[in-house]
């Protein structure tokens, strides 16, 4: 009798410990899931934060320096995909700006290049005709009719790959 009850306390004591076996392995799976769950989030988080704005904007209201600038606005940064200009519709030459009787000194952004949070670029910057410092009437007049004419856009991707829409800069809507 006695290894009877021996048996049965042994029974008992195996099937609490299986019970207390599948509860483990219960709130671990449970842990796992919500470790998960909060990996993700934290990974849509981290996205979120550096999502990178690039705004093309100008600058045309001083005598001193006249310019077309991108800036990034977002909060991280923006890697160039790709970049174009076009004047009256069709891609922009080094002439272009002749025909209006205006100098401008351009760059070109390269697939690849960086915008960092907070970085400006200046992509175009009318250049004074004269020997003077200040850029006279003519000049402002003939730059902002240029920039009635010109389109730029700039295609472009955060860190992680995911494409932005692009920024754009379109002159016939933008100068007035």
């Amino acid at each position: 009798m006695e290894d009877y009850a021996f048996g049965l306390i042994a029974m008992v004591i195996s099937l609490i410990s299986a019970f207390f076996l599948c509860q483990t392995v219960a709130i671990a799976g449970e842990a796992k899931k919500t470790a998960d769950q909060t990996l993700e989030e934290t990974r849509k988080h981290n996205r979120l934060s550096v999502v990178p704005n690039l705004i093309i904007d100008c600058k045309i209201v001083t005598t001193e320096e006249m310019f077309v600038l991108v800036r990034s606005g977002g909060l991280g940064p923006g890697r160039i995909l790709g970049f174009k200009y076009l004047f009256d519709g069709r891609p922009y030459t080094k002439e272009d700006p002749g025909k209006l009787n205006i100098r401008i000194q351009t760059i070109q952004l390269e697939p690849g290049e960086s915008i960092i949070q907070g970085e400006e670029k200046d992509l175009m910057v009318l250049i004074s005709r004269s020997d003077q410092i200040l850029i006279d009437r003519d000049d402002e007049q003939n730059f902002i009719e240029f920039l009635k004419r010109l389109k730029i856009e700039i295609e472009y991707e955060s860190f992680y790959g995911e494409k932005q829409e692009p920024a754009r800069f379109d002159g016939p809507n933008t100068i007035i």
